[in-house]
């Protein structure tokens, strides 16, 4: 079997293929305007359901920029199938009730296309009744199985992206084989931990390994020190889930906790450390850890 590597770089001439509603659309001119004729001229508008406050706020962050960027290029390319295209960011403060009202205001006032952008699986099974109720597709960012377990609706769809259930799946029997197999868990307490809690704890389970202990955190704790002598003493592998702003704080406390004795292996989702300077003081205690990434972002 041979490998072919495909390309994710869209050139303008498949974008327009693929997402034009006429096949003569060009035929009509030799030389193109920066928008060429559509069928409208409305632009098509994007609602963007973003973490700027709240415990997401360092991914938001980077999303708000990444998002403007890419919407840059494709107006600078002549929008889509003609038409312009516009986000909308709305800031969900990484809050359940409140993302449910930011996709009504999206969707009722800012008159949006779709909302996009959701992050934190508590935020989206909280947001999606609504953006079903409401009949707006509704991509979101999540990895959590509860899309694509099918517990949302049809309006909810998880684009670009794995589910932690397949992820963990995958990297299981490396933490097995190669790290040990007497695990302790520490994850946040809520959808997407607990999402790693299960299909985590099943699938070393299903490689001959255990998870001796769940250790869950509550999403706005700001230190961590206190959960540490829950660790069992007889621990292979420390795995770890936490994500958001205390991560750094998380990290340096664990290292403290154990100091330069021996210490069970560290194998955690990289998600723990994104938005964060890896050459921060107190992380030279990952050094020799594991960490393994759904998605890779970085090349």
């Amino acid at each position: 079997m041979t490998r072919k590597l495909i390309t994710t770089t869209p050139t303008r001439r498949s974008v327009l293929k693929g997402l034009a509603l006429g096949t003569g659309a060009l035929a009509a001119t030799s030389a193109l305007p920066r928008f060429v004729q559509a069928q409208s001229s409305e632009p098509i508008r994007v609602g963007f359901q973003l973490h700027r406050t709240g415990i997401g706020a360092s991914y938001g962050r980077w999303y708000e920029r990444t998002a403007s960027a890419a919407l840059k290029v494709i107006n600078d390319a002549g929008g889509i199938n003609g038409r312009p295209v516009e986000i909308v960011f709305e800031d969900d403060g990484t809050d359940p009730k409140r993302g449910a009202e930011v996709v009504e205001k999206l969707t009722a006032q800012s008159n949006c296309d779709l909302v996009m952008g959701t992050l934190f699986s508590h935020v989206v099974i909280g947001s999606a009744p609504r953006a079903g109720e409401l009949k707006v597709p509704y991509l979101v960012c999540s990895e959590g199985h509860h899309v694509a377990s099918g517990m949302l609706n049809r309006w909810t769809m998880q684009p670009g992206i794995t589910d932690v259930k397949s992820q963990v799946q995958g990297m299981a029997p490396f933490v097995t084989s190669n790290l040990g197999k007497k695990i302790t868990m520490i994850f946040p307490d809520f959808a997407f931990g607990h999402d790693h809690r299960d299909y985590f704890t099943a699938a070393v389970a299903a490689q001959g390994g255990e998870v001796i202990k769940h250790i869950a955190i509550p999403p706005t704790e700001t230190s961590f020190t206190r959960y540490f002598p829950q660790i069992p003493s007889d621990t292979d592998v420390i795995y770890h889930v936490m994500v958001g702003p205390a991560v750094l704080t998380f990290v340096k406390e664990l290292g403290e906790f154990y100091g330069s004795g021996a210490r069970p292996q560290l194998f955690g989702f990289i998600d723990s450390l994104e938005a964060v300077d890896i050459n921060s003081p107190g992380l030279e205690f990952l050094d020799g850890s594991h960490f393994w990434e759904g998605h890779p972002r970085y090349k």
